[in-house]
């Protein structure tokens, strides 16, 4: 029983990484203007399934997610300086026949996974964004990290192990990751309707992965530069195991993200995303007895995707 509790829990981490990484000539870039106020709003609808030793395990997870961004600066070149701020986060993962839910709305002490979420409320980092949509610099995840650690209490080693796993999902790559997904898909050039383009990204976090993009612009409607997406992502630790509560596991996943994206006309931001992602693929425990096999479990895994940006 153990066992599968630890699978399910990195099965359903595996899902977080996997999915948080598809007329007139028009230049889609970004334009915004110093003091400008915006929320972002993140849904992610995960389900997936693992096999273990010929027995199903059902995975889903819910993340809803709100950032309050500002615009501190843009300089010469039309970089953007933004400042993020996790303002609301709302959480629901359940295997096995466990489910776990957590809401920055609904404060509960008595909730295990207040001590995680409820500590990154109000703060955030700040994010260099070139005018296509390059993340150019990351700041403040280090601050982020330790008002997340200070509140827990363990030894100092290990608020530092804490620290280390933490930081695949507020540290600089998970934080670069969730930016380049939300806005990465600009032309290097002017483009008329049915133009198309690619775009190619690596993510360094938990999980090493390789994001290829084909876009094809559709045209203009009610102020929203549409945008037609169709991804390869591909997940490959490469003998190079992770290691999760002290089990080292292999990866190796690959799918395809397909949908739309709406670019408002005027700012350069995407006003909406739409996307649905399906990835499958093998999660390999390794064996810590040299006599022993190590366990090798089919996944498959799906998601819906929505990004939604509104002005203040």
């Amino acid at each position: 029983m153990k066992l599968k509790k630890i699978i399910a829990s990195l099965s359903i981490m595996t899902m977080l990484f996997a999915f948080v990484g598809c007329s007139n000539a028009m230049d889609l870039s970004i334009n915004l203007k110093k003091g400008d106020k915006y929320n972002l709003h993140e849904l992610i609808e995960q389900k997936g399934n693992i096999n273990v030793q010929g027995q199903n395990i059902d995975l889903n997870q819910v993340m809803d997610m709100n950032f309050a961004m500002e615009v501190k600066d843009v300089d010469k070149d039309k970089n953007v300086t933004m400042d993020y701020k996790y303002d609301s986060i709302k959480v629901s993962a359940e295997s096995d026949g466990a489910k776990n839910e957590y809401d920055s709305k609904k404060p509960d002490s008595a909730n295990p996974m207040s001590a995680l979420y409820g500590s990154v409320i109000g703060k955030g980092f700040t994010v260099k964004i070139s005018n296509k949509g390059q993340v150019l610099e990351v700041k403040g995840t280090d601050e982020l990290l330790n008002s997340i650690v200070d509140k827990i209490s363990a030894s100092a080693e290990e608020k530092n192990q804490i620290k280390n796993s933490l930081a695949q999902s507020f540290g600089d790559e998970a934080i670069k990751s969730m930016i380049n997904q939300s806005m990465n898909y600009y032309p290097k050039n002017q483009v008329k309707n049915n133009d198309t383009w690619e775009s190619k990204y690596d993510i360094k976090t938990m999980m090493p992965m390789s994001i290829s993009n084909k876009l094809k612009f559709l045209g203009e409607k009610d102020g929203l530069l549409n945008v037609d997406v169709q991804s390869t992502v591909d997940v490959d630790t490469k003998n190079k195991p992770i290691n999760f509560m002290s089990i080292k596991t292999n990866m190796k996943l690959n799918g395809n993200c397909k949908g739309t994206v709406n670019i408002n006309k005027e700012t350069g931001l995407v006003a909406k995303a739409d996307l649905t992602e399906n990835m499958n693929g093998t999660m390999e425990m390794l064996s810590t007895n040299a006599s022993a096999q190590n366990m090798k479990m089919p996944m498959k895994m799906t998601a819906k995707i929505i990004y939604e940006t509104t002005k203040k």
